[in-house]
C-alpha cells in the first residue's frame, strides 16, 4: 500500500518537526537548569511520557526489520540504567521549597535528560537517513540493509539507556518528594 503524494511528508515538514522538537528540548533543558516544580502526578506523568515516547521509536525499529533478538540488550540497558540512575542521581539533585507558594522544586540531573534527548534525536536522524521522509508516516517499511540495522540497534540502545536513566532519576525524585511531603526530610526555602 502506498500513500498518495499529498499524504507523503515533505522535507520542510520534517524540518519543522525537528525544529519543534529542538525547541521543546531547549525549553526542558532551560527549566532543568532553573528548577522544576515537583508533584507526584507530574513526576509519574513525565516518566510514563518519556518511556512511551522513546519506546515508540525503539519498538518501531522491530517493524522496520531489526531482529527481535535486540530486545534483550535494550531491556538490559533500560534496567541497568534505571538502577544506576536511581542509586546515583540523588547526589546530583537539589530540592527546595518556594517561599512564595510553598511548592517543592528540584534542580539537577540535566546530563541524564541530555542523554535521553541525544538518543532520541540520533534515533530520529537514523530513521530519516535510512527510510527517508516516509519514515514519519509511521507505516511499515520494507526490509533494511545490515548497516541500517546496526544504526537502529546502536541508537535504540542509546535511547533505551536514556529512558532507563530518566526512569531511575524520576523514581528518586518521586521518593524524595514523598519524604519531603511526609516531613521525613527538610529542605531549604528559596525565592
Amino acid at each position: 500500500m502506498t500513500l498518495s503524494s499529498a499524504a507523503q511528508p515533505t522535507s520542510s515538514s520534517i524540518l519543522i518537526f525537528f525544529a519543534l522538537l529542538i525547541f521543546i528540548i531547549a525549553v526542558r533543558i532551560y527549566r532543568n537548569f532553573r528548577g522544576v516544580r515537583v508533584s507526584g502526578a507530574r513526576t509519574i506523568g513525565y516518566t510514563i511520557f518519556y518511556f512511551l515516547f522513546g519506546g515508540f521509536f525503539v519498538s518501531a525499529s522491530f517493524f522496520d526489520g531489526v531482529p527481535m533478538i535486540y530486545v534483550v540488550p535494550d531491556a538490559v540497558f533500560l534496567i541497568l540504567a534505571a538502577v544506576w540512575s536511581y542509586r546515583y542521581s540523588d547526589r546530583r539533585i537539589l530540592f527546595w521549597r518556594s517561599s512564595s507558594d510553598s511548592s517543592i522544586y528540584y534542580i539537577g540531573g540535566v546530563i541524564i535528560y541530555l542523554i535521553y534527548l541525544g538518543g532520541l534525536v540520533a534515533r530520529l536522524a537514523v530513521e530519516y537517513m535510512v527510510i527517508g521522509p516516509s519514515a514519519f508516516t509511521f507505516s511499515l517499511s520494507s526490509a533494511i540493509n545490515p548497516s541500517a540495522i546496526a544504526g537502529f540497534a546502536v541508537t535504540d540502545a542509546i535511547l533505551t539507556f536514556g529512558i532507563g536513566l530518566l526512569i531511575g532519576r524520576n523514581i528518586r525524585v518521586y521518593k524524595r518528594y514523598r519524604m519531603i511531603m511526609d516531613g521525613k526530610e527538610t529542605v531549604s526555602i528559596r525565592n
